[in-house]
């Protein structure tokens, strides 16, 4: 997309074999008449983009920028041979040098034009940001994306070597008139030499009206359909003397221009002399252009034809072949692009660089990512396989578990009924013990009291409520005494002497100590003796019974 000083043109390219391009589809949309010097340029340009936006239906979102000479900046110098590293931070100095504002308010390139023993000649071209900032914003604004930004002459010199290749036979010149600018391009082989003028089409309407007593609308519009209908402005119906001496003018002052900038050419460069030259450019359509510019010139000047080698819709022919002479630059922004291998100009501001780095990394990122899942496919189906092996192994051995879970679970309630169930053998067992216990206890009891004689009891009983329940159900803990009560009487007999109570002590005292003899017993207390009945001694006892033979 060509933004022109006076027009945008905006074509879709397809690159064929053999790096030739084919025009497939291309549209003009004039930008509205200024009123004066154009300072609202790039106003009438984003008006001019949302006219033409809807014919694009079939343009890509991604385009390339072409940038008018006027708002263009370039200089060459020339520096020491020195390393890479070095160059860059040269190059850097010398552009701060060179160019006449700040870097930070500039988007600036360079290009080395020639590299040989005695240095490098190096091309500087910068722009305003805020201007390009602007023109980038618009085509975001309709929905396209700018992916570079060719400023200098680097479309026009595109165009031609795309058309013509390397000049071999020695210096040509190329002469593209704009409707504000002029852009002069000399080349001879690789290196070339740049030029910006400040004459163009503009300069023609503005003298062109002052002559005639015209506005500058009606000017310009006069001077199109004259240029455009290819007539002299000298002769025929649309002659007007007026404007044959703006053009005139025009041409004389070009001619002195391009003159100058030959000499610059050969003294900077110490390159021969341009053998020809090519004109080019909505400004160079006048028929007298090329003829009075050969003559003050004193060398051959040629139309130079951009669509020469690019092969054309036939839906397009017709406009393509009504334009051609304003298409260079346009045919440049794509040859530049597609089909020349060597790097160019590019004024793309920093925001949309990052933009235009990351999309063209992103084939490769999304290759890597393909690369990274492939990479990983395998490993994952085969662990998914185990995985899934690893499954039907574990159900199988589920439903082989299964059942043997139901059975441990019948064997845990089992075992706990056997267990509870040995627990009351146990205490069955330990009642029959203290039964038989109880018995021997009893009749051991017996046979002391017989010992004695005339002894009987009228109460055994185990001392406390809470011991006869514990005794009962067989609880009383281990180590804790049993004791037992006993309660009897002893038949108080007189001795030989008569008298009553000594032999009845005796007695008593006997039984006490054969009871504590017994192997049931480890202590006899709390001893009461009443002898308020006659003839019998009442006596009151506590047997504490061995731990190591409970009852």
């Amino acid at each position: 997309m060509d933004f022109g000083a006076t027009r945008i043109a905006s074509g879709v390219f397809a690159r064929l074999p053999e790096g030739r391009l084919r025009l497939e589809a291309l549209a003009i949309e004039p930008l509205p008449f200024a009123t004066g010097g154009g300072d609202d340029w790039v106003d009438r340009t984003h008006q001019a983009l949302l006219a033409l936006r809807p014919r694009l239906k079939a343009a890509p979102s991604i385009v390339i920028l072409g940038l008018p000479g006027h708002l263009t900046f370039s200089k060459f110098v020339r520096l020491p041979m020195v390393d890479p590293v070095r160059r860059m931070k040269i190059i850097r100095f010398e552009a701060e040098q060179s160019i006449p504002c700040a870097l930070t308010d500039l988007v600036w390139d360079s290009l080395v034009v020639q590299e040989d023993d005695s240095g490098l000649e190096v091309m500087f071209c910068a722009a305003k940001r805020d201007v390009v900032e602007q023109l980038c914003g618009s085509l975001e604004e309709v929905g396209l994306q700018p992916c570079a930004v060719g400023g200098a002459a680097g479309p026009t010199m595109g165009a031609f070597r795309f058309n013509h290749g390397m000049v071999t036979e020695g210096p040509v010149g190329i002469v593209n008139v704009g409707g504000r600018s002029t852009t002069l391009v000399f080349v001879e082989r690789q290196r070339h030499f740049v030029r910006m003028l400040a004459l163009g089409g503009g300069n023609v309407t503005q003298a062109y009206a002052s002559d005639a007593g015209l506005d500058y609308a009606a000017a310009e519009r006069i001077k199109r359909e004259v240029c455009g209908s290819g007539d002299s402005p000298t002769s025929g119906p649309l002659a007007d003397p007026a404007l044959s001496r703006a053009m005139e003018e025009f041409a004389d002052r070009l001619a002195q221009e391009i003159f100058r900038s030959a000499m610059h050419y050969r003294r900077h460069a110490g390159a021969r002399p341009p053998q020809r030259f090519f004109v080019t450019g909505g400004g160079a359509r006048p028929p007298m252009l090329q003829s009075r510019l050969s003559a003050k010139l004193k060398i051959p000047v040629e139309r130079f034809l951009p669509l020469a080698e690019v092969e054309i819709l036939p839906c397009v022919a017709a406009e393509a072949a009504s334009q051609a002479d304003t298409l260079a630059d346009l045919v440049g922004l794509a040859a530049t692009h597609f089909a020349c291998q060597t790097r160019s100009i590019c004024l793309l501001p920093p925001r949309w660089q990052r933009y235009e780095k990351f999309r063209r990394r992103l084939p490769r990122l999304a290759v890597a990512g393909a690369l990274t899942v492939a990479a990983f496919l395998p490993p994952i189906l085969h662990y998914h396989g185990l995985v899934q092996r690893d499954r039907r192994l574990t159900a199988d051995i589920e439903a082989l578990l299964s059942p043997l879970r139901e059975r441990e679970v019948c064997n845990r309630s089992h075992l706990s009924h056997l267990h509870q169930a040995g627990r009351e053998i146990q205490l069955l067992r330990e009642v029959q013990n203290k039964r038989a216990t109880w018995v021997q206890f009893i009749v051991d009891l017996q046979n002391r009291l017989a010992s004695v004689g005339d002894v009987w009891l009228d109460k055994l009983q185990i001392q406390g409520e809470d011991t006869n329940k514990s005794v009962a159900a067989g609880m009383l803990g281990p180590g804790r005494p049993l004791n037992i009560l006993l309660s009897g009487r002893l038949l108080d007999r007189p001795d030989s002497s008569g008298k009553d109570g000594a032999d009845t002590y005796r007695r008593a005292q006997a039984l006490l100590a054969t009871l504590a003899e017994s192997r049931f017993v480890s202590a006899v207390k709390n001893e009461r003796f009443d002898r308020s009945m006659p003839g019998v001694l009442c006596l009151d006892l506590v047997l504490e019974v061995k731990a190591s033979q409970p009852l």
